[in-house]
């Protein structure tokens, strides 16, 4: 019986093959690229030990050398690696290229340069959760819920909210325009926005009054590698501030 692994390389080289259709003559390529045989789970040995990744090459050879055009092999490693992640269906666990994880280590610092503004994967579209007080995207009137349909002329349909957050940052003074929906707008409308540096409060400390008593709050809205500090730094305020719990 096939592994759950060779189960998913099986169906990934079958996907590739297919999908390369137009393109590449699969059997063709198989018999006259020098290769053996057709890519198949007949091909596993009865042990399954070095079968898949013997698959997962042979379907790269196949597409690099047989293809009627030329491929970027670097973008076949990335989107294998794509695909593993993908088939274990966890939205939690994605794969980050060097630009994403750049992005994404500066993210956690405690500035970053861009338009200011929170931004979520809602319903499948690239959409505003809050625009950073005094940021370039507030100043451009940016509001919660707004859709970002397009950046720079490029739709966000079928992206990824780091694909998209990679168009939408940039650096400081340089611009950017984003295409905006809004369910109070009858049609989508265009801002242009100036990029800037922005400073990421990650802990905002306020209090109110109930029951004639002083009530501090402490609301963390994100996390960076200074969160923790800022929380002791705004706990320390509202301590002395004398708040009554």
């Amino acid at each position: 019986m096939m592994s759950g692994s060779g189960k998913w390389i099986a169906a990934l080289v079958a996907a590739v093959l297919v999908a390369g259709a137009g393109g590449m003559y699969a059997g063709a390529s198989l018999d006259q690229g020098g290769y053996d045989a057709p890519l198949s789970q007949g091909d596993s040995n009865s042990d399954g030990e070095g079968s898949g990744w013997d698959k997962v090459h042979r379907a790269f050879d196949v597409i690099s050398e047989g293809y009627v055009e030329e491929v970027n092999e670097d973008e076949l490693y990335e989107g294998a690696i794509r695909g593993m992640l993908e088939e274990l269906e966890d939205p939690y666990s994605v794969y980050m290229d060097r630009d994403t994880a750049e992005q994404f280590t500066q993210s956690l610092g405690n500035e970053f340069e861009g338009i200011g503004a929170e931004v979520n994967m809602v319903n499948g579209n690239v959409t505003i959760v809050s625009p950073i007080q005094g940021s370039p995207a507030e100043e451009a009137g940016l509001m919660p819920d707004d859709q970002i349909l397009e950046v720079d002329g490029n739709p966000t349909e079928g992206q990824t909210l780091n694909e998209a957050l990679m168009q939408i940052r940039g650096e400081k003074g340089t611009n950017v325009v984003l295409t905006i929906g809004r369910a109070s707008a009858s049609e989508p409308f265009e801002v242009e926005i100036e990029r800037d540096s922005i400073p990421v409060e990650t802990v905002h400390a306020h209090h109110y009054e109930r029951d004639g008593q002083d009530i501090g709050v402490l609301e963390i809205t994100s996390f960076s590698i200074d969160t923790a500090d800022e929380f002791r730094e705004g706990l320390d305020e509202l301590e002395n501030e004398g708040i009554d719990g």
